[in-house]
């Protein structure tokens, strides 16, 4: 049986086991890949589940964390833009305040 066989097969069966070989090795990268991006959006939606099923305790400390950090970015602009008036003619006094004018 071993007769028969000729170069153009061993070539064949070469390049096909190596396409599956590096077919395998693509999946399962892709799929790790796949598995944390998919336990990523199920954490959050755990989260938002738990949230949900904890009660006004829990959706009043959210909504309390939400409008802090709502807040901080707020002032955080106002503080920008004043600051950015410093050194020119519509400077205000609160850049007296740090020096800046």
């Amino acid at each position: 049986m071993m007769q028969n066989i000729d170069s153009g097969t061993v070539l064949f069966i070469a390049v096909g086991c190596g396409v599956l070989c590096l077919t395998g090795i693509g999946l399962l990268f892709s799929l790790q890949i796949l598995t944390s991006v998919v336990g990523a959006f199920a954490g959050i939606f755990q989260v938002l589940g738990t949230v949900l099923n904890g009660g006004p305790l829990a959706w009043c400390g959210c909504i309390l964390l939400f409008v802090i950090c709502g807040a901080v970015a707020v002032v955080g602009i106002w503080f920008v833009s004043i600051v950015g008036t410093c050194g020119t003619d519509n400077a205000v006094n609160f850049c007296r305040l740090f020096g800046a004018g």
